[in-house]
């Protein structure tokens, strides 16, 4: 099992025993998902092995529709157990797996070598099925409104009670293996998902809050 030790015990956390209220420190959130990242991008041998195995058992029962325990975090809360080598209260692992997934989703990158390598593991072709408002409203809070690719502000179409112009395009299509899921989804406008057709790419531009280097008040 790949482990990486933490120096200092329980000192990412701060646990009221009685209420179990758990206080995370970022830092030590971003240290476990650049961890997980550098072993997708760069094939840890061993810990894909064990990868592999959660990949198989979370495919054999993969569901049809969208659900709110994606896989990412599934796999948040397997990789925690696998990196960190403490014992815990239950209750804090699953913590630092939430915390992790938040980190994770945002990372579109990130999410498309995860879905490659999670569309490897099976030879199966799912259909599209309907993506539920909580989805859409994740997609679009985290794409910042914006098309992934040419960061056309979408907000106005969003606005529209049929919402053309504005698609929620697989990162792995499901041509390709990828799957219906809220980590394999991005933002795309009208002209990009077309472009993009049934091929596997996403971006790591993101969109500032505002502009820092424009004056205006």
């Amino acid at each position: 099992m790949f482990m990486v030790t933490v120096v200092g015990r329980l000192n990412y956390f701060m646990v009221d025993e009685k209420f179990m209220n758990i206080e995370m420190k970022y830092f030590n959130v971003y240290y476990y998902c650049n961890v997980v990242s550098n072993i997708i991008q760069y094939q840890t041998e061993e810990f894909l092995v064990n990868l592999s195995e959660f990949a198989h058992s979370y495919i054999e029962s993969i569901p049809e529709k969208y659900q709110k325990e994606s896989i990412l975090i599934l796999f948040c809360q397997w990789a925690a157990g696998n990196i960190i080598e403490e014992d815990m209260y239950e209750a804090v692992m699953e913590k630092i797996a939430y915390e992790m997934f938040y980190i994770l989703f945002l990372n579109r990158e990130f999410l498309l070598k995860f879905n490659e390598y999670m569309a490897r593991t099976h030879g199966n072709e799912y259909l599209h099925v309907y993506t539920p408002k909580w989805v859409e409203r994740a997609v679009f809070h985290r794409d910042r409104g914006k098309c992934a690719f040419c960061g056309r502000d979408l907000t106005s179409v969003y606005s529209i009670m049929e919402e053309r112009g504005l698609h929620y395009d697989h990162i792995v299509t499901l041509e390709q293996g990828g799957i219906n899921d809220i980590s394999n989804l991005q933002l795309l406008c009208d002209k990009c998902n077309l472009n993009k057709s049934t091929n596997v790419r996403t971006s790591n531009v993101y969109q500032n809050w505002f502009d820092i280097s424009d004056d205006k008040q």
